[in-house]
């Protein structure tokens, strides 16, 4: 079986929940059109040829592959977010982080992408980087996601 990814998208998604943090998750699953899958996180490479695509309908049960930034909490902003870059040996690089900011998450990111591109001697091209964030109202239960889906 082939586990070479020819496609991919990126998806973000929040959730507010009264009754728990895994409810939060699972409401932030479902926002971001994922909610359906099996998910299996995975690390930060995308193979050479890997076509960033549209988010599509994924059939329910299906196990799927991401690389997934999540972040959850009781109280105060969250941030969540996955970048990648294409490099100049013709697979890419894909990083995740989460901050109380947006803007920290995107910074967070940024910097992690350069350094795996150093420490693999690669040149990135261009970045692409999705977020989202969330104030979590209080006596609320909220979660934040970015996820990287690959689709074979």
């Amino acid at each position: 079986m082939n586990h070479l990814p020819e496609k991919f998208f990126l998806t973000s998604g929040k959730g507010i929940s009264e009754i728990s943090l895994m409810n939060a998750f699972d409401i932030a699953l479902v926002d971001s059109g994922i909610g359906q899958c099996n998910i299996v996180p995975v690390s930060s490479i995308l193979p050479e040829g890997a076509e960033e695509i549209e988010p599509i309908p994924i059939e329910p049960g299906t196990i799927t592959f991401t690389v997934l930034s999540r972040v959850q909490g009781t109280s105060g902003r969250i941030s969540a977010g996955v970048g990648y870059a294409l490099s100049n040996k013709e697979f890419g690089i894909v990083a995740e982080d989460n901050n109380e900011t947006e803007e920290e998450v995107r910074m967070g990111i940024q910097r992690k992408l350069h350094e795996m591109a150093r420490v693999r001697r690669i040149k990135l091209g261009k970045i692409k980087i999705v977020t989202e964030s969330l104030s979590i109202p209080e006596g609320k239960f909220g979660c934040v996601l970015a996820a990287l889906v690959y689709v074979f």
